[in-house]
């Protein structure tokens, strides 16, 4: 879709309207809207159809739907005698705010599966005879009718359906479900009230049980702080025991748990749950081009992997895995131990230019480290006579010490 050049004001609201199909192409520009500008500093569009047919599947719905930002952004007027945003209504999914109208009210719905079944229970078509086009007309009525309503009223007429000992929640459905005429002395062809009612009653239930553990990444940092400050504490015991967290982890993990690993293993559990559950929200909602996670979550998510990434590594390798890049799990051939020597004068390069640039944690020389050990097996294969750039620099223990003090 092409959109013309257009300055969104920082104080200025910005209200797309549309009416039939025109609320499609008013729908369609405001989603491109949000996808092209940052209105974290401005003012969000309002986009308000009148009588638009649905657009979109199942999965346009859930992102919109799920994102509160985006999707506050829409609101839906539609008449109980409008066919238009009925046509649609097997392929296409709610997204948004409906506010369903009829002369004797109106009332908003959020959740997707009570619109799908009001749009349908709450049509009772044009009148005979009339021109389809004064459905439209009616629409400036409700309108009209808004702006000059400041309270609301009951407009119930089965006083049966509510009493003094009907909840709260199923009293703001009847009384709902009366303004759009679904609740009336004569009741409508084939609809049976008390089962909408029920409907609707568990769906506004379960809507607001997902809205209350809808997944907000700044909710848990203050936790997550918590538990990143414990394994920064592993870390500093390991260290004064002269070995890694990354060592001592994959050992203990191996012969056995005590209370501190125990402690460990479930922060850890924790800290992958909330991350792995950001990522999968992250991939979900929509994304401003150009725009990526609010800095204090890119920042937290930056300490999670550097510190939680050594544990995972020290797992994949006690479970006898080779190659963590890949997730390789071959096993070794006579083709891989052609190459080995070769394979070992890359990685002393390698070691060495980590070394030269200061790009090597410290913690690789303490005593009980896995490169330590490493080293000493290395050193007695190759024997005193051999010699390289890397291990020349390591035969002298004053280099470790000026390492330790320069990094």
């Amino acid at each position: 879709m092409f959109i013309f050049p257009i300055r969104i004001d920082n104080f200025k609201p910005l209200i797309i309207t549309g009416n039939s199909l025109r609320g499609s192409v008013a729908t369609f520009f405001t989603i491109s809207l949000l996808e092209k500008f940052n209105f974290s500093t401005t003012k969000r569009p309002l986009c308000i159809t009148f009588g638009s047919p649905l657009i979109g599947d199942e999965g346009l719905q859930e992102t919109i739907s799920k994102y509160a930002a985006w999707n506050s952004c829409f609101l839906r007027v539609v008449s109980n005698q409008d066919p238009v945003p009925r046509v649609l209504i097997n392929d296409y999914k709610p997204f948004g705010t409906f506010l369903l109208c009829s002369v004797l009210g109106c009332s908003c719905f959020e959740d997707p599966q009570t619109i799908l079944e009001l749009l349908m229970t709450a049509y009772i078509g044009s009148p005979e005879n009339q021109d389809p086009n004064k459905v439209f007309e009616t629409y400036g009525t409700f309108v009209e009718h808004l702006n000059r309503k400041v309270l609301c009223k009951d407009t119930t007429d089965h006083e049966s359906l509510i009493d003094w000992t009907t909840p709260p929640l199923r009293a703001g459905i009847i009384t709902k479900l009366a303004a759009i005429g679904l609740v009336q002395s004569q009741p409508l062809q084939n609809v049976d009230i008390n089962i909408i009612i029920a409907k609707t009653e568990k769906w506004e239930k379960e809507m607001a049980i997902l809205n209350k553990q809808a997944f907000d990444p700044t909710r848990g940092l203050n936790e997550i702080k918590v538990y990143m400050a414990y394994l920064e504490q592993y870390k500093k015991l390991s260290k004064d025991k002269g070995i890694g967290y990354y060592d001592r982890y994959k050992l203990e993990n191996h012969i056995g748990m005590t209370m501190i690993d125990i402690d460990l293993l479930k922060f850890k559990k924790f800290l992958a749950c909330y991350w792995e559950e950001m990522v999968d929200q992250v991939e979900k909602r929509p994304q401003i081009v150009g725009h990526s996670l609010r800095t204090c979550s890119l920042f937290e998510a930056t300490n999670y992997r550097r510190m939680i990434e050594p544990l995972d590594i020290a797992e994949y390798y006690n479970k006898g895995l080779k190659d963590y890049l890949n997730k390789g799990s071959g096993e070794s051939s006579d083709e891989e131990k052609d190459f080995a020597k070769k394979e070992l004068i890359e990685f002393e390069k390698y070691v060495f230019d980590l070394m030269k640039n200061c790009a090597i944690s410290s913690k690789i020389f303490l005593l009980g480290s896995s490169f330590m050990k490493w080293w000493g097996e290395y050193r007695d294969i190759t024997g005193a006579s051999y010699s390289s750039s890397l291990t020349n620099l390591l035969k002298n223990d004053n280099n470790y010490e000026a390492y330790f003090n320069f990094v």
